[in-house]
């Protein structure tokens, strides 16, 4: 009997079940000939639909927020980026060539750049925080008989109730 990938408990019979996979895979050509050789690993994890459900369900508006972070982290690294490398320009009517740093703009892609950081690691909290608090909410087991095969249940426990009978 397989146990739920996110409350541990052993999927019976009758309940339904969701297998997925998750793998990776690499392709080594040396020198672009036509030998090689090809590496792969997965993993075949398998829950109770019912805890499926509910932790897409809890998980999904961290998700969303998730996102939110990593758009704002990445127009703050454009817009920071593009501050600090124009902050330097060149006085044309100075003979010498000067450099004239503009300040001001420098710190401000600097402290766009730190914000941009801050909002990255906001997103991976709210991704890692988000995905525990979902499975808080499986961890107890009360979701795995929400979605059950109802003969199956039958045939279960008729077949359950018979074998405790025998071993009396």
């Amino acid at each position: 009997m397989k146990n739920c990938n996110y409350c541990k408990k052993p999927i019976k019979p009758y309940q339904l079940s969701r297998s997925g996979q998750s793998s990776a895979g690499a392709i080594y050509t040396p020198n672009n000939s036509n030998l090689g050789f090809v590496s792969t690993s997965g993993r075949i994890y398998t829950s109770h639909m019912g805890c499926y459900k509910t932790v897409n369900k809890k998980i999904l508006p961290w998700v969303i927020l998730a996102l939110i972070f990593v758009v704002i982290a990445s127009i703050l690294m454009s817009v920071g980026m593009i501050d600090l490398f124009t902050s330097k320009s060149y006085n044309w009517e100075d003979l010498n060539n000067h450099v004239i740093i503009d300040e001001a703009k420098k710190t401000k892609g600097i402290i766009e750049l730190v914000f941009c950081g801050i909002f990255f690691v906001l997103c991976f909290v709210s991704g890692f925080g988000g995905y525990a608090y979902a499975l808080s909410f499986v961890k107890n087991g009360e979701h795995a008989n929400d979605y059950i095969d109802e003969e199956a249940k039958m045939i279960y426990d008729a077949a359950l109730k018979n074998a405790k009978k025998e071993l009396k």
